[in-house]
């Protein structure tokens, strides 16, 4: 008999620790989830009938600061291509 009494008071604590970290996770995972909602209410709905950088640039500034870069950089010549501005119809 004494062997399941100091049992019990273990699987208690394991219980309670159990319970909490469900409750933390839960907590976790809604606040997650609210701050994916409010960032997605802000964007601009993108066509195709305006292909236009500063509109899309909205959307995705960081993509929109690079390309703005890479066409007042200087060219750099590479095998690869390096950031040229070539056709590729005519080659």
């Amino acid at each position: 008999m004494q062997k399941k009494s100091s049992l019990m008071p273990v699987l208690i604590v394991l219980a309670i620790v159990i319970v909490v970290g469900i409750f933390w996770l839960n907590n976790s995972i809604s606040d997650n989830k609210s701050i994916t909602t409010t960032a997605s209410k802000e964007l601009v709905e993108l066509t195709d009938d305006n292909p236009t950088f500063d509109y899309w640039g909205k959307n995705y500034p960081e993509y929109r600061d690079m390309y703005l870069k890479v066409e007042t950089e200087a060219p750099k010549y590479t095998n690869y291509g390096g950031n040229l501005a070539y056709s590729k119809l005519i080659r």
